[in-house]
């Protein structure tokens, strides 16, 4: 093994243990909960500029429902010494995108300040009548600023969103994997299409589909590249929308003699259908809630293609009230109690929105002439990836949860698709091989 690749592995094992339990020195308060844990409060209730639409959107049904506008928080001033200024624009890049941080103005709610040290990068917090708060985080520079970007928000009492990887295709054939600024880190090319990915349920793993003539490919790809991608099922006709579960059990749509529907299985073992007494004639897009409890996904029974939610043995099963339009792509939160999907609108455009499962609230987070797809929650549940198609080629864009912020993530000339966000684990296998 050569000195510089031995000299990367023990800077991303330290990288990883860094940003795992960051370094606290004079702070007296607790770190902010973990990514799995409810939204706090200071995220979930913020509803500055949010009003109820009176009268509702035109078309929409008598439901509840929020367009949210959020203003930024907290107004920072982020200090830095020539030699790291690139590593600051990355943190205010990344901070900015969550909607709740602004930089630049005079009157500062925080300062923050980027320093080299021996053991690699130190932050200090310092807040009007807070203690200070120092971290400390080292590692390869694509992943430095997500470190630093969330010791900042735990800082502020929000959950962990950057240190973490985020997938998407490009080109309709390469599967990537990078970072939340968009930086690419590896991509495996594909015989055929890439039409569906996911995380496996521990983060080390990616999950996808892939055609191939008139079959698909459910195939594992593990994220340190440490091999190729391999087959796990292969099925004749539609296969989409892979999940995988810790234990090797596997959820996926395929196709049926009358339509597609459900499957579920274990690794090695042929699948089964996950509810063989449903007539409908299409079920897609499952999603499922990190307790594993709950699964969404896409039905037209009934007759309209809307999202259904039920248990996964089929039993307590209701209809998620989105308004009029057809609804796409569910996606849980980290902390399952909030329901991203795709509307389509009668103009043509398509949303992405946002039901909170408790109150039953529904809020439209993104604006604009396009169609958006494919929402995926950060970590933290404060952003959401999704994909965004306009005139040219399918973009990867985020928005805050909350609404608005959309920042632009991944262009390509061949076009950008399927984005999705993966879990606060597994930033050590990222190492190049």
């Amino acid at each position: 093994m050569s000195a510089a690749r031995l000299a990367l592995l023990l800077s991303l094992a330290v990288f990883a243990a860094l940003t795992a339990a960051p370094v606290e020195a004079r702070a007296t308060s607790a770190p902010g909960p973990i990514a799995s844990a409810p939204p706090p409060p200071s995220l979930a209730a913020v509803r500055t500029g949010s009003r109820l639409l009176d009268p509702p959107i035109p078309g929409a049904d008598d439901g509840p429902i929020v367009v949210s506008g959020a203003r930024s928080l907290y107004s920072l001033r982020l200090e830095a010494p020539p030699a790291l200024q690139p590593l600051r624009r990355e943190v205010e890049a990344l901070l900015s995108r969550t909607g709740g941080f602004s930089f630049g103005g005079q009157e500062a709610d925080g300062v923050l300040t980027l320093q080299d040290s021996p053991s690699g990068v130190l932050l200090t917090v310092r807040r009007p009548g807070q203690p200070e708060r120092l971290s400390r985080a080292a590692g390869p520079p694509l992943l430095l600023a997500g470190a630093l970007a969330d010791a900042v928000l735990r800082a502020f009492g929000r959950d962990a969103e950057f240190s973490s990887l985020v997938a998407w295709v490009r080109g309709g054939q390469w599967l990537c994997l990078g970072t939340p600024s968009g930086n690419e880190l590896r991509a495996w090319p594909s015989s055929g299409d890439v039409v569906a990915a996911s995380f496996a349920d521990q983060g080390a793993e990616l999950v996808y589909a892939r055609a191939t003539d008139a079959r698909r490919e459910l195939l594992r790809a593990r994220i340190d590249g440490a091999e190729a991608p391999r087959p796990f099922l292969s099925w004749p006709g539609h296969a989409s929308s892979p999940l995988l579960l810790a234990g090797g059990v596997y959820y996926f749509s395929g196709a049926t003699p009358t339509g597609v529907g459900l499957f579920w299985g274990t690794l090695g073992a042929p699948p089964q259908a996950l509810f063989p007494r449903r007539s409908a004639t299409l079920e897609v897009s499952p999603a499922l809630d990190p307790a594993h409890h709950r699964l969404a996904f896409v039905t037209d029974r009934g007759g309209q293609q809307r999202i259904h939610l039920s248990g996964l043995d089929g039993g307590g099963e209701t209809t998620l009230e989105t308004g009029l339009g057809q609804a796409l792509d569910p996606a849980f939160s980290t902390s399952g109690d909030q329901l991203a999907y795709a509307l389509s609108e009668r103009n043509g455009e398509q949303q992405v929105w946002v039901a909170d499962l408790r109150t039953g609230q529904r809020r439209v987070v993104t604006g604009g002439p396009g169609k958006r797809s494919h929402p995926s929650f950060s970590p933290g549940g404060g952003l959401i990836v999704y994909q965004q198609r306009g005139d040219g080629p399918s973009q990867v864009w985020t928005a805050s949860a909350l609404g608005g912020s959309e920042r632009l993530l991944v262009s390509s000339p061949a076009g950008a698709t399927l984005p999705v966000w993966g879990p606060l684990r597994g930033l050590a296998a990222v190492a190049a091989r």
